[in-house]
């Protein structure tokens, strides 16, 4: 499927399919079919090419690897294999496209039981995990490792570019939230840092007296004190203007009995910080973190409605770009 191309072969009907700079690759036909289904209904980004490669009689994935890392269309690649026709191909051609554009990779058979599933499916032969892992990460790609974040960590890429680093800060409507998701953090390779003394006080300008204000931000006081745009608005700016922080994640509180704010001010604050990648999540009612999605995700600005979801997507990106900068140093033009 290719939507410059305005072509698609898809076993399924797809309708009208939304362009944008994510291209697939994926060792099975319904990855255009049924996959893509799900982008199309639940998500708001777009695609650029995907490719069904089947049992590979012809092209494998060395050569779609090669083509999609010319393709002035595709600005990220993300890949479903369960095999690699070729390694020593695929990985020098790897090491060159990953250098330029984020390379994510979900890789099937990798337990006994999927090994066996993964025969059955395309009659593909399984390697050692860890050899895998070796092997990818010095050819530049980032592996995941589950389904769900090859559309998560996709929609991040489309709409944000890839953080500077893995140094983190986030908003949080629950002292719980800033206990628990720091943990999480931390699980997962990301930093939650000390602000700088200014944002400090910024921050502790908008927060009542009995709040000491820090990274992560407890930010339900300054709700109560300032109302739901300021109190978020003013301290997303100031975080993301910290040089501490690579990335941002706003927990937002949704509620009809809260009231239901203007989401304005975070695509103004995001598109302030454009360099910066800024998510957002939910808790409350379900139906507003929805509609918030919906009204977010159109205007640049990625919505995921588990709470550990932005953060597991920062860590993937976090890893990506700093395998990017250690093959870019690499790299022998």
């Amino acid at each position: 499927m290719s939507v410059p191309g305005r072509f698609t072969s898809s076993f399924f009907p797809l309708g009208a399919v939304r362009g944008g700079t994510v291209s697939y690759v994926a060792q099975t036909g319904n990855f255009c079919g049924i996959s893509l289904r799900h982008i199309l209904s639940a998500e708001h980004y777009g695609i650029a090419r995907s490719i069904g490669l089947g049992n590979k009689v012809d092209l494998d994935e060395s050569d779609l690897l090669e083509y999609l890392g010319n393709d002035v269309a595709t600005r990220s690649i993300f890949l479903y294999l369960e095999s690699v026709k070729n390694p020593p191909r695929f990985l020098a051609v790897a090491r060159r496209v990953a250098a330029q554009k984020p390379v994510i990779m979900l890789k099937g058979g990798v337990s006994d039981a999927g090994a066996a599933a993964a025969v059955a499916h395309t009659a593909a032969l399984a390697a050692d995990g860890r050899i895998v892992d070796g092997a990818l990460e010095q050819a530049g790609v980032t592996r995941i490792h589950r389904y769900s974040q090859l559309f998560h960590v996709a929609k991040a890429l489309d709409a944000m570019p890839l953080p500077a680093g893995h140094r983190i800060s986030f908003l949080s409507p629950s002292g719980a939230f800033t206990v628990c998701l720091t943990d999480l953090s931390r699980s997962l390779g990301l930093a939650v840092p000390a602000l700088d003394d200014a944002t400090r006080a910024r921050l502790q300008a908008l927060a009542p007296s009995f709040i000491r204000m820090r990274n992560p931000v407890d930010i339900y006081g300054s709700v109560g004190l300032h109302g739901y745009e300021r109190a978020y608005g003013d301290a997303l700016d100031a975080v993301l203007a910290d040089p501490n922080i690579d990335a941002a994640v706003a927990i937002l509180m949704l509620t009809s009995e809260t009231g239901l704010p203007s989401l304005d001010f975070i695509v103004d604050v995001a598109r302030k910080h454009a360099a910066k990648p800024v998510y957002v999540t939910f808790m409350g009612a379900y139906e507003h973190g929805v509609a918030a999605k919906a009204y977010l995700e159109p205007r640049g600005v990625p919505c995921f409605m588990e709470v550990e979801q932005p953060f597991e997507v920062l860590a993937v990106l976090a890893r990506c770009r700093e395998t990017m900068t250690r093959r870019t140093a690499g790299c022998v033009k």
